[in-house]
């Protein structure tokens, strides 16, 4: 600048002239002791990072199931309910979702929708988890797709802590909510915990498929 070339001295003018041309203009990098560029680290980063061999994982054989097949197959021999009476902690349940989707369409500030989406989550677990359910499918999948909508690790997996079933006794419903709450886990950015309870699933599904114990 004009204000630093003023008060530089005679003693400092050869040492800005390595820098500054005529116009005062920056010339590039510092020049060695023996009058050198530095040789371009550019080229030698870029060839580097292109001779990394870099793994991608790609899945292979994936088929996406609707919840709609899912349900057909959940309901395949399933007796008909006759009694569409819910019990007084579905109903509660449901009012719980309720409330909490009305906060959730009052929300007018990034925090609070945070809020509202995971207390959202919350109680569509709560819902999934009652036999009055008519498709437990469709709210863990919901409730995972609101949880991705939460604010990310904190203690914002506590909702869905819960005391696991005795192993080998288990049952289908429970299943589905245990993987519901690793869904909405993993959309959470817990990973270590959704995968133990996906882990624990599947060692309650590979019990029940052993053939030499009879009580499975």
């Amino acid at each position: 600048s004009e204000i630093g070339t003023r008060v530089i001295n005679d003693q400092n003018e050869s040492r800005v002239r390595y820098y500054l041309d005529e116009n005062s203009q920056w010339m590039g990098p510092t020049k060695q002791s023996d009058n050198k560029m530095p040789p371009s680290t550019r080229k030698r980063r870029q060839q580097k990072s292109q001779n990394i061999f870099v793994r991608q994982l790609k899945p292979s054989k994936i088929v996406r199931v609707s919840t709609s097949a899912l349900l057909e197959e959940w309901n395949k021999g399933a007796p008909v309910r006759e009694d569409c009476t819910a019990s007084e902690s579905a109903t509660l349940s449901m009012k719980k979702l309720d409330d909490s989707m009305k906060n959730l369409t009052k929300s007018r500030t990034v925090c609070s929708l945070e809020r509202a989406s995971l207390d959202v989550a919350t109680a569509l677990i709560d819902v999934a988890a009652h036999d009055e359910c008519q498709n437990p499918f469709i709210c863990v999948q919901q409730a995972a797709i609101f949880a991705s909508m939460a604010p990310k690790r904190g203690t914002n997996d506590e909702p869905f802590k819960k005391f696991l079933p005795v192993q080998t006794r288990c049952t289908p419903s429970e299943a589905i909510i245990i993987l519901g709450r690793a869904d909405c886990m993993r959309a959470l950015h817990f990973l270590d915990e959704a995968q133990f309870l996906c882990s624990w699933v599947a060692k309650e599904c590979s019990l029940r498929r052993d053939g030499d114990d009879d009580e499975l």
